[in-house]
């Protein structure tokens, strides 16, 4: 009788730290960057409001010469889609970051409180290090980009074939040395969407995704 209840108190310890093992190796971690994200989202909202009604009340009078502040403001939330432009800026994050490869597909432009608004999706690719410097260049970007949703998953591993998955680093969330982010984000114009500006967005893989890991589907390589 000893024995068996000695089996399961030893049961219900094992079970209790396995609890606390996930809860601090992997719900803890997650739900702060889920946090981070909310709140950084939150404030970039805000700041969107307040520039593009500072862009109407600037542009109103066309017969001063621009500010640097009407620049900045232009450069955040400009008169036009200007795809090509954030697809650039895009690009230079990626190769600042060091991310293996990204994918980034802009929706049709919608009407939005006094202009227009373009759903962004983008999935990269690349250590732990690497997304994280990628979501921060992200986020420093002149051109506001509000993120809605940030999902991050394991990416595989750059080992040779055959070796065994490299074990994470404490305080890692996946195994494996590679992460993928999913982005959803939105970028604005001041100018209300018209015929001429809802045209179908195009998706772009600027580059081959690294062993272990597969770009999503419905996106064409660049």
């Amino acid at each position: 009788m000893q024995v068996k209840t000695k089996n399961i108190v030893v049961g219900a310890l094992v079970v209790l730290l396995v609890g606390m093992l996930w809860y601090r190796v992997v719900y803890s971690p997650m739900q702060s960057k889920a946090s981070k994200a909310k709140t950084a989202a939150h404030d970039a909202d805000t700041q969107s409001a307040g520039l593009r009604q500072a862009l109407k009340a600037s542009s109103s009078n066309t017969k001063k010469p621009k500010s640097t502040s009407t620049e900045s403001l232009l450069a955040a939330v400009p008169a036009d889609p200007a795809e090509a432009s954030f697809l650039r800026s895009l690009e230079a994050i990626q190769i600042d970051s060091g991310a293996a490869w990204q994918s980034i597909a802009p929706s049709t432009p919608a009407p939005a409180t006094g202009g227009t608004s373009i759903t962004v999706a983008i999935t990269a690719s690349g250590t732990e290090a690497q997304i994280t410097r990628y979501l921060d260049d992200l986020m420093a970007l002149k051109r506001i980009f509000i993120i809605d949703n940030v999902a991050i998953a394991p990416g595989g591993s750059t080992s040779p074939a055959g070796s065994s998955t490299p074990q994470a680093h404490a305080g890692a969330v996946f195994l494996g040395d590679l992460q993928q982010v999913s982005i959803s984000g939105r970028i604005f114009t001041s100018t209300p969407a018209t015929s001429s500006t809802a045209t179908s967005g195009s998706a772009t893989t600027p580059t081959t995704a690294p062993t272990g890991a597969s770009a999503p589907t419905g996106t064409v390589n660049g």
